[in-house]
């Protein structure tokens, strides 16, 4: 199966555009963040329109997820522009399998921060709220969340509940109308 040629995939009371979607969606259920899919589309002017592929309540953060080999598109900085924050995910919901860049809408002169090899960013998960996903790299002097980043506290980006998420989402099997064990809502 190639990332390029989707499979409509239904999962959690959603028809995703692709398996990818559908994977990111089990990750997301499996460390229990809140997410709505294609919830709304917006109208970016000599861009077009655009529809993020999910909206983060909590983080107030859209994503767009897509496969390895997709990396820009000229509607997510127009979108920024809205004052809107878009985290571009490219690749699989596994370890070294995905690279991300956040279009930071609310602060242009931090509009864009890169998966850098010498800085990655990373998913990390909140230690005082359950369920509240973060964005954040080693140097990284704020995170996704609107800087509530505790530096004595830092997220937990290397846990149990992540790989618990990351391997829920690898395994997940689509096929037969089977649901991931012990995910969904």
């Amino acid at each position: 199966m190639s990332d390029r040629n989707p499979i409509e995939t239904v999962y959690n009371g959603y028809r995703f555009r692709s398996r990818l979607e559908a994977r990111w969606a089990v990750f997301f259920d499996a460390l229990g963040v809140r997410y709505d899919y294609e919830r709304e589309g917006f109208d970016l002017g000599e861009h077009g329109w655009y529809l993020p592929d999910f909206w983060l309540p909590r983080e107030e953060c859209w994503v767009e997820i897509k496969p390895e080999g997709f990396f820009y598109d000229p509607k997510y900085e127009a979108f920024a522009g809205t004052e809107q924050t878009l985290l571009h995910v490219v690749g699989r919901p596994w370890p070294g399998r995905y690279g991300m860049v956040l279009y930071d809408g609310l602060d242009p002169e931090h509009t864009i921060w890169g998966s850098d090899p010498m800085d990655p960013l990373v998913f990390a998960l909140d230690r005082k709220i359950p369920g509240v996903l973060w964005v954040t790299s080693e140097s990284a002097s704020r995170s996704l969340t609107k800087a509530r980043i505790d530096h004595d506290k830092p997220p937990l980006s290397d846990s149990p509940p992540l790989e618990a998420a990351y391997a829920a989402a690898s395994q997940a099997r689509f096929e037969h109308g089977e649901n991931p064990k012990g995910v969904g809502r």
